[in-house]
């Protein structure tokens, strides 16, 4: 669903425990935190505190991941989203000389707005705040609708969960403040952070169809990215789909399918390379691949 991507520099005190140490048994399956349990407060931490922050550490480092269990008003908010994002991507008439990202291109040669990626069947709109995205006339570019509540939203979460991480190291509760972006932006300033729509193989997508795929009957039918073993260049990564196919590598190697059993309320977050740099390597970067069925689509990323 959306991404919240952050700079990667920032000096922190020496860690003392390591995520081997961020809790006692052997999960049996991905963690799952309340984000009511997981808010810091002012005082002593509480018991619930200390269990879900352990919790959460312990499902990053046995599976990268972890489900965040959203209030009803955030998880009515981001179905909102997924919905209106289906419909925006349904509705796109896809222009394959304006659209298209090359494959030789950084993720970054355009921070906001809509384009696709015909090669690996992706569409994908970007909000990032402190950029007005014009189309090629020069008109404002038409958004899906709701973004800039959820980028909000999920930037809390966001925060509260790097305040987690920070206790269950025992760093200073505001280490990561420096990088993240200023709480709101200052003028002129540009987030730091983006907020993604994406939509895999949509099936009037004309470069799918020009790629010969077989017909929207085909059930059978999925593919892997080709840039199979991906690390997020990020802090956190916060996931929202309508159809499961995020694949991440546990602790042993594995790929667990890890948005496969979510509820309504429920979003995977996962670390990226940041994170990992950040804390000196206590909490490694998630490697993950995406599954998609070409006859289904509509998914929000959240990249921090």
């Amino acid at each position: 669903m959306p991404a919240l991507r952050l700079p990667l520099e920032i000096k922190i005190q020496e860690p003392s425990p390591s995520m081997d140490d961020a809790g006692g048994d052997i999960l049996p399956s991905l963690g799952r935190v309340r984000l009511g349990d997981l808010a810091a407060v002012e005082g002593l931490a509480s018991d619930s505190y200390k269990i879900c922050v352990s919790t959460l550490m312990q499902s990053l480092a046995q599976y990268s991941a972890a489900i965040i269990q959203l209030p009803p008003a955030d998880a009515a908010l981001l179905r909102s989203g997924l919905d209106s994002a289906r419909l925006f991507f349904h509705q796109r008439v896809y222009d394959s000389v304006g659209d298209v990202v090359h494959s030789d291109d950084a993720r970054e040669w355009k921070t906001s707005g809509y384009y696709a990626d015909p090669q690996m069947w992706l569409e994908m709109y970007d909000y990032r705040p402190g950029v007005t995205v014009r189309e090629h006339g020069g008109a404002m570019e038409l958004s899906p609708s709701g973004l800039p509540d959820i980028f909000s939203m999920l930037g809390k979460v966001c925060r509260d969960i790097l305040d987690a991480v920070s206790f269950s190291l025992n760093l200073r509760s505001c280490v990561f403040t420096e990088i993240l972006d200023n709480m709101p932006l200052r003028s002129q300033e540009v987030s730091s952070s983006v907020l993604s729509a994406c939509c895999h193989s949509r099936p009037s997508f004309e470069e799918a169809q020009q790629h010969g795929i077989a017909s929207p009957d085909d059930s059978q039918l999925l593919m892997f990215s080709e840039q199979e073993q991906q690390i997020d260049k990020t802090l956190l990564t916060l996931v929202k789909s309508d159809r499961s196919g995020l694949y991440i590598k546990d602790l042993h190697g594995r790929w667990i399918l890890v948005d496969g059993d979510l509820g309504p309320h429920d979003i995977v977050v996962y670390p990226g390379l940041a994170l990992y740099q950040e804390t000196s390597g206590y909490v490694n970067p998630a490697v993950h691949k995406t599954e998609a069925w070409w006859f289904r689509d509509g998914s929000c990323w959240s990249w921090c």
